[in-house]
């Protein structure tokens, strides 16, 4: 029975203008779920793969020490693909000449995801490793350091290879080594008789996996995240990459999170409006013996219907919308992998949830309406916002937030700043309207009237005012996370990052590289000491009672580089202690880099011994500072004050940004100088570019979205009590009121709206932003007038247009027809 009520009813009411709304109101906001949640969904799942690329697979397992043999045999139970890369530093010999190098040793099928680039003699290229046994590849620059040409033998170790490739590209975040030493390739086989690994030698040992996301997420579930290994993911290990691909899964949640309250408060707005046009439909439901159980139960079930139709036109039109989104991408170079079922679930369940949430409980308040009512002229206020209307919306923003949002502290914090945001809006409107009373008594007659409607109806105007607020607040906050944040993201990694490290400069050297460059127009090239030490007691106690101790210290034994100066790199930040320029030369202090002092369980006060060679020394933390390490720039964890360590052996590291144009000098700064190692990161930073600027196009299509549901908000909104002010009109185009005095009326209401409204929201979306730019994107965003008059002036124009685009029938139908329809 119900069913049929409920078609009936739906039939019904199909041409009412409420309802409509209520219906185009819900296929925006499924529509638009649906299109977005299918782009981030699809977006993630391409981010992903060029992270796994960078990295030669989906997961990888590091470990100084070698790995134990469970993780292997899982994968080979779980049919995980998988390789061993152990990495270690020898020198290599050719012709007389040596040079320190990073050398992978292989043991099948690399990379596991993307492919490598070797040039063969014959110019045949090789997409995956490893090297035949006794062959050896090696990257370019290390083929020029090393004076070598094809089929020459190569020595490492005890070993001789023979040099068949030259390395042109390669997963270039498989291992952080390669800033520290130019890369070669060996086969795993030629470990044992090239005899440089032996018990107690430094080595890293990786265990590289690749497979299907449930299968990546299955061993790490079963094992745990044991602490025995490093596990490393495109999101965490490699700071690079970990932060491009944690940044764009947090611009993507802020859309989410600003489209989920948009499409809550468009229904809720129709809803309510809906509802009170119910009343007297439900209450000749009630004349004819109705029980208000069987009126609820009715709506309920139209609201389900509503959302099965609205869904299903809806989903696909949300599919349609996102492929012809992905096919308008490849232009860009993007390869969407393809649509899945996520969106359509996701946007069939925003519809239900919004509907329950957000219209079901204005509805549920028709229950008390009695038969009565069909005798009376007047509507029964029903309260907008009671105590269960305001719990269901809650849980059912909190439903929706948790299926959309992986960034659960980012949807936390921006709930609760909107949450204050309103607070303190509906603050500012009891204000207002205490000057709206004044201002009525100070001016002409039209600005007396088109306050007074505002002031009479003060809560209905009121709740339409706090609307406008909100959704303003919340779509220049978009465009100042679209303009501005991911300018600022994408500014972090200019043309200019330094592309090349130079290693191994010997003190004598720096004058005359300085000048050396300064002659090839490379200015402002900065050179740092390195002096190579380990941690060996942290306040009197040794390494080994540190461990017992602490179970947050990690890798205390892996040698780190240390270094002295006067004056901090530009891109570190002080966190706590005193500046380092009043550090006097020849005092013990050091400067400590804060993320790796967390990792150690280190704090301000404490002193650190470190072993140089076969000599000691102690530095007390006077500062923690943090380190920009996306820069590209040299950076170290730990910084000593001059004149304690430059006393050891030490060598000289830069780094140096050089354009297509001036890569050819390469060539002649390595005969020049055949000690100094150059290691080339431009293929990782171009990578890295071409992610920001896939993710900044595809948030700029997302972020459009969000504008035209905004648009539709406000619009509903506007439609919401437009009947009430065709009334008012009417009545004064009877008492003799020009159409001229009727349309300056309106201007100064919608004015008035639309102004203050404006004004209020963009300087709470400034507050907001700058909030979020500094929680969770380490960006410090300036207070810009700029934002507040462009979020007034655009506020006031929408507000005015479409105020005036509802209201212009009062100008096509006579007066007398207007009023009858109170009737």
């Amino acid at each position: 029975m119900f069913v049929e009520l409920a078609l009936r009813h739906l039939w019904r009411e199909k041409k009412t203008t409420e309802f409509r709304i209520m219906a185009i109101a819900l296929c925006i906001a499924v529509f638009a779920v649906t299109t977005i949640t299918c782009l981030t969904t699809a977006l993630n799942t391409q981010l992903s793969s060029e992270a796994s690329t960078l990295m030669g697979a989906d997961l990888i397992l590091e470990s100084p020490d070698p790995l134990p043999l469970k993780y292997q045999e899982y994968a080979i139970s779980q049919k995980i693909n998988s390789v061993n890369v152990i990495d270690f530093f020898s020198m290599i010999i050719a012709k007389d000449n040596m040079q320190l190098a990073s050398i992978s040793a292989i043991d099948s099928t690399f990379p596991l995801r993307g492919k490598l680039l070797i040039q063969t003699q014959n110019n045949r290229d090789i997409t995956y490793g490893p090297p035949l046994p006794g062959h050896i590849w090696l990257e370019e620059s290390l083929a020029l350091k090393l004076k070598v040409t094809w089929n020459d033998t190569i020595l490492v170790g005890n070993s001789s290879f023979v040099y068949s490739g030259m390395i042109k590209a390669r997963p270039v975040a498989v291992s952080e080594n390669s800033t520290l030493a130019p890369i070669a390739y060996v086969n795993a086989k030629d470990l044992m008789s090239m005899g440089v690994l032996q018990p107690g030698s430094r080595a890293t040992y990786r265990f590289l996996l690749a497979g299907t996301k449930e299968q990546i997420n299955g061993m790490q579930t079963h094992f745990n995240n044991s602490q025995d290994v490093s596990w490393v993911m495109p999101t965490k290990g490699r700071q690079a990459l970990q932060k491009t691909l944690i940044y764009s899964q947090r611009y993507l949640a802020i859309i989410l999170i600003v489209q989920v309250f948009l499409a809550g408060i468009a229904v809720a707005i129709c809803a309510h409006q809906y509802s009170l046009r119910q009343q007297k439909s439900v209450a000749l439901w009630r004349t004819f013996g109705a029980s208000g159980k069987v009126v609820i139960q009715t709506h309920l079930v139209s609201l389900f219907l509503l959302a099965i139709f609205d869904g299903i036109f809806s989903i696909g039109a949300g599919y349609i919308s996102a492929h012809i989104m992905m096919t308008y991408g490849q232009q860009f170079g993007m390869s969407f992998s393809g649509l899945d079922w996520h969106g359509g679930v996701l946007g069939a369940l925003t519809g239900i949830i919004i509907l329950l949430g957000f219209a079901l409980p204005p509805l549920l308040e028709l229950k008390r309406v009695s038969p009565k009512e069909i005798l009376s002229s007047q509507q029964i206020v029903l309260p907008s916002f009671s105590l269960l209307s305001f719990a269901l919306a809650i849980l059912a923003l909190g439903g929706l937030l948790f299926l959309f949002v992986g960034e659960a502290d980012i949807a936390l914090i921006l709930s609760a700043q909107i949450l204050l945001m309103s607070i303190l809006a509906f603050s500012c409107a009891f204000v207002l309207w205490i000057g709206f009373q004044y201002l009525s008594q100070k001016f002409g007659l039209s600005i007396r009237f088109g306050l007074g409607y505002m002031i009479r109806h003060k809560w209905n105007s009121m709740t339409q005012w706090l609307v406008f607020t909100l959704v303003g607040m919340l779509l220049v906050f978009i465009h100042i996370v679209q303009n501005d944040l991911i300018n600022l993201w994408r500014s972090q990694l200019p043309v200019s990052t330094p592309n090349y490290f130079l290693i191994n400069i010997q003190p004598a050297q720096v004058e005359a590289l300085s000048h050396w460059f300064d002659s090839k127009g490379i200015k402002e090239v900065q050179f740092y000491p390195i002096v190579r030490g380990r941690m060996s007691h942290i306040n009197g106690k040794s390494i080994e009672e540190s461990k017992r101790e602490s179970n947050l210290r990690q890798g205390l034994q892996r040698p780190i580089n240390l270094t002295w100066m006067t004056t901090l790199p530009k891109d570190n930040q002080v966190v706590s202690g005193i500046s380092w320029e009043k550090i006097q030369p020849g005092n013990p202090n050091i400067s400590v880099e804060i993320e790796f002092a967390n990792r150690q369980g280190l704090k301000m006060g404490d002193t650190i011994g470190f072993q140089v060679a076969d000599q000691y020394i102690e530095g007390k933390i006077v500062q923690l500072r943090k380190v920009e390490w996306e820069s590209f720039k040299p950076n170290f964890f730990v910084i000593f004050a001059p004149l304690i360590i430059d006393q050891f052996p030490h060598s000289y590291i830069t780094s140096l940004y050089l354009s297509p144009s001036q890569k050819t000098v390469l060539s002649s700064l390595v005969k020049e100088y055949s000690e100094i190692s150059v290691i080339d990161i431009d293929a990782f930073l171009i990578k890295i570019r071409q992610m920001v600027d896939k993710i900044s196009i595809s948030l700029q299509i997302l972020i459009m979205l969000v504008f035209v549901m905004g648009i539709m908000v406000m619009y509903a909104s506007l439609l919401s009590s437009i009947k009430e002010r065709l009334l008012e009109s009417a009545m004064l185009q009877i008492l003799g009121a020009k159409k001229q005095f009727i349309v300056k009326v309106l201007l100064v209401e919608f004015g008035m709206l639309g102004f203050t409204s404006g004004l209020i929201a963009s300087l709470m979306a400034m507050i907001v932003a700058q909030d979020i730019a500094q929680r969770f994107f380490n960006m410090h965003l300036y207070f810009q007038a700029f934002w507040i008059v462009v979020g007034t002036v655009i506020s006031t124009v929408v507000v005015i247009l479409f105020g005036l685009m509802g209201a212009r029938s009062v100008f096509r139908v006579s007066p007398l027809w207007l009023l009858r329809q109170s009737a």
